[in-house]
């Protein structure tokens, strides 16, 4: 075997004058160097036994088969990644590093991963398929559905004889007795498991309950391989009704237990989970009871604080409609001064205006007095000379009439006769012999008789 640094047992004893003498740290340094450098990654087919889990997380136990062993370590980092719980007696196979513990110069292996001898194919298996669907996101938490806090109907899909149904019954019947339970029977196990728990869950799919639980006992990686099923993972996340699984033991995980919507590590844990307690219902109440109570009576102060502040803060009417009536009258009194204010400057403004119209009014009337003068003046002119101009005309008209005046030529010995109705007499027909008639002269009236008609 070749080394990068001298081999120690290849040298020939010397004497310890002819070279330094080392500690057994030194020694132990340089060993662990050795160690570490050549044997940086070895893999190991071997039984485990002395298996301690030790409080901080590590595991400490020995790998052995029929003629040695070698102490082993798995820090907490790399087995809480394990799908199995390691037990005295499991043959596994092993992956790490060889290396040596300094104080007590002892080597041991660091183990880095760790599976059962014979499921190595299985468990490639499901870490591909496991990869696949998560970078789908089946296993998102986005996607997963609410469970409801109190069921009232719950659907146990597992095997009708298995121990897993005995005991979710039992933790239902003591958790939550007013809970109806729907058995849906399904193989948990073998090659036709797979198919008949994807029709189990349909049909409690169909029946509108509020929770489905599909549960199994523990076992093996091949007795639990029919819920790392593909389409029985798809069926899952499709699901109306809310999942909890609880498959195996709470070191096992299957590709159901991450598509399904709550993952519990038991069967019986499965059941705890789905139904809450009578005792945690009755506290919860009663809590909410006092909560409530309490946050009544909190409102209820901080009404009655509010109420008194607003006590504080209402005026008697009386007083407010008196200081009300105080202010009406303070700024009725400012209001009226400001008024006065204002037309003393109006009217200050108005004066030397009102000065100026009389003084143009004046000037205005004293014109239109002079124009009004002027034209009686010219008025008078022309009513006197029209009223000569008339004058003349009369005299003229008078003298036209007094020339065709009947009386003019009555003094000339005309008359003119009526009878006794006072018509004016005109033609001989209108008097008749024996008639009185009237003959009118200048100077008087004549009353005559008609003796007799004569007519031209």
């Amino acid at each position: 075997m070749d080394y990068n640094q001298q081999n120690l047992f290849d040298q020939k004893p010397q004497q310890p004058h002819e070279q330094a003498t080392l500690s057994v740290t030194d020694l132990n340094a340089q060993l662990k160097a050795l160690l570490e450098s050549n044997y940086s990654l070895v893999w190991l087919k071997a039984e485990i036994s002395n298996f301690k889990p030790h409080s901080s997380g590590h595991f400490y136990f020995s790998l052995k088969d029929k003629k040695s062993q070698i102490s082993a370590v798995m820090f907490r980092g790399f087995n809480s990644r394990l799908a199995f719980k390691p037990k005295d007696g499991m043959e596994v196979l092993i992956r790490g590093k060889i290396s040596l513990y300094e104080p007590r110069g002892t080597y041991q292996i660091l183990c880095e991963s760790m599976e059962p001898v014979g499921a190595g194919a299985l468990q490639k298996a499901f870490e591909e398929l496991k990869r696949k669907l998560n970078s789908e996101g089946l296993f998102s938490e986005n996607y997963k559905k609410k469970l409801v806090p109190i069921p009232q109907h719950i659907a146990v899909v597992t095997s009708p004889t298995s121990a897993a149904l005995q005991d979710v019954l039992q933790v239902l019947e003591k958790r939550s007795p007013y809970c109806q339970v729907t058995l849906v029977p399904s193989l948990t196990q073998g090659a036709r498991a797979s198919k008949q728990i994807i029709e189990a869950l349909v049909k409690a799919d169909e029946l509108n309950t509020d929770l489905i639980l599909l549960v199994r006992g523990g076992g093996s990686l091949e007795d639990m391989w029919c819920f790392n099923d593909e389409d029985l993972a798809r069926l899952i996340f499709d699901l109306q009704t809310p999942i909890v699984t609880g498959v195996g033991h709470e070191i096992d995980f299957t590709i159901a237990d991450f598509v399904s919507d709550y993952r519990a590590p038991t069967p019986s844990a499965a059941a705890e989970v789905a139904a809450l307690d009578q005792g945690q219902i009755v506290q919860k109440l009663s809590f909410l009871d006092k909560s409530l109570k309490s946050k009544i009576t909190s409102k209820l102060e901080q009404t009655r604080q509010a109420l008194q502040m607003l006590e504080l803060r209402i005026v008697d009417p009386k007083k407010m409609v008196q200081d009300l009536k105080l202010k009406v009258s303070n700024l009725s009194l400012m209001m009226k001064k400001i008024i006065e204010n204002r037309l003393s400057a109006e009217k200050s403004k108005i004066l030397p205006l009102q000065k100026q119209v009389f003084q143009l009014v004046k000037q205005q009337v004293s014109n239109e007095k002079r124009r009004v003068e002027l034209e009686f003046l010219k008025l008078d002119k022309l009513v006197i000379s029209s009223l000569d101009k008339q004058k003349i005309f009369f005299k003229n008209l008078c003298s036209q009439l007094d020339s065709l005046s009947p009386l003019k030529i009555m003094s000339k010995g005309y008359g003119y006769l009526r009878n006794k109705k006072g018509a004016v007499v005109t033609q001989v027909e209108q008097a008749k012999v024996g008639h009185d008639l009237q003959v009118y002269l200048e100077d008087g009236m004549l009353l005559t008789e008609v003796k007799s008609v004569t007519k031209k």
